[in-house]
């Protein structure tokens, strides 16, 4: 059974399960972490961020970053992916271009690895590896690349699919 087929009959709930995490979720989590500045949402960092980032979450900061870490990042990068996998296959699944609807998928694996790696730097603070730093870096900007490819595609999907509607109709 294909993953389109799996969570086509679950649409409705996952797609719930986003909004939910996006009015709910990440706000807690944002006051969870004390509002303080975190790697995941920048595009890329140095390793004198990381350093700045750990020193001001402290001790209890950065427990919280990696209790949230192994909660919150799991799920959440589940949930995106597969809402908007479901999205992508709404548009692209019958088209020449189908090979894209796996784009948020490979996005979620290196959000992942974005998170194991800063989950293991936090927790061996002040011990910073320079290499580890760059390689999840890179797993941060590829992530950002590809969610940014995403959202640009579905918003192309949808408009397509709006003016098939249109021409339809009117017709």
């Amino acid at each position: 059974m294909k993953l389109f087929d799996i969570l086509k009959s679950r649409m409705v709930p996952l797609f719930a399960l986003f909004i939910l995490f996006m009015v709910l979720v990440l706000p807690m989590t944002s006051d969870y972490m004390m509002n303080k500045d975190t790697p995941d949402p920048m595009l890329s960092y140095t390793q004198e961020d990381i350093i700045k980032i750990a020193e001001e979450l402290g001790d209890q900061g950065r427990t919280n970053y990696i209790r949230s870490r192994l909660f919150m990042d799991v799920l959440w990068p589940l949930v995106y992916a597969c809402t908007f996998y479901m999205i992508l296959c709404l548009f692209y699944r019958e088209t020449r271009l189908k090979f894209l609807v796996i784009l948020p998928l490979i996005g979620m694996v290196f959000d992942f690895l974005e998170n194991i790696l800063m989950v293991h730097q936090m927790h061996f603070y002040p011990s910073i590896n320079t290499s580890i730093i760059a390689v999840s870096s890179f797993f941060t900007s590829s992530k950002w690349l590809i969610l940014g490819m995403v959202a640009v595609l579905m918003v192309l999907g949808f408009v397509y699919q709006f003016i098939k509607y249109v021409r339809h109709n009117m017709s």
